[in-house]
């Protein structure tokens, strides 16, 4: 379990956050990551703190919510959680979708359209691949997962340098760079946030 969230956690920044800022724009896209982070360290240091003023010894949110709130804390931080969960995958399924499209987009003709060139087929794809980890019930099945996880991390990292020896450190040939710093108002800026928030949201 440590393996996966630490591959989780690792993954939502090195790939996320580069491609949310695309949509949110540089200067946006910084100060969007300064206030996530800030909000994430006040958040943190407040639960440090209720739990230090707890009456009685707690271990984790529930028993907290639960000294403070009762019963009801359960429920509310259960749907929170439900609800986090699944914005994270359907994020990653963006990414994923997104991403992949644009490289069938590259290896075919320019202009060309079709099933391959298109975010569903692959969000499908990787729905039916993992939907066995899905049904799994125990977190000590899911350790060949998590190691193969943080591999795949450290591959990428290991990719990047590779790159940046042999091919230096600029890659990009774009003569204008003005795209970058321009906001998409349209769902795409909203999906950006998402992902900079859960790039967050688990530390």
């Amino acid at each position: 379990a440590g393996l996966a969230m630490l591959s989780a956690i690792i993954g939502g920044g090195i790939v996320g956050i580069p491609f949310a800022m695309i949509h949110t724009g540089i200067p946006l896209g910084l100060l969007l990551n300064i206030a996530v982070a800030s909000a994430g360290c006040y958040t943190g240091s407040l639960y440090l703190t209720c739990k230090d003023l707890s009456p009685t010894y707690v271990e984790s949110l529930y028993e907290l919510g639960f000294v403070t709130m009762g019963r009801v804390s359960i429920y509310i931080m259960s749907s929170i959680i439900l609800f986090t969960g699944v914005g994270c995958i359907m994020i990653y399924f963006i990414v994923f979708g997104d991403i992949s499209a644009s490289l069938a987009k590259q290896a075919v003709e320019a202009g060309t359209e079709n099933l391959w060139t298109k975010r569903l087929i692959y969000v499908l794809f990787l729905a039916i691949a993992m939907l066995p980890l899905c049904l799994k019930k125990m977190l000590r099945e899911m350790k060949i997962v998590s190691i193969l996880l943080f591999l795949a991390i450290g591959l990428f990292i290991v990719l990047f340098i590779v790159q940046l020896v042999t091919m230096g450190s600029v890659e990009n040939h774009d003569k204008d760079y003005g795209e970058y710093y321009d906001i998409d108002f349209n769902m795409k800026l909203i999906t950006g946030f998402n992902i900079i928030v859960l790039a967050y949201g688990y530390q």
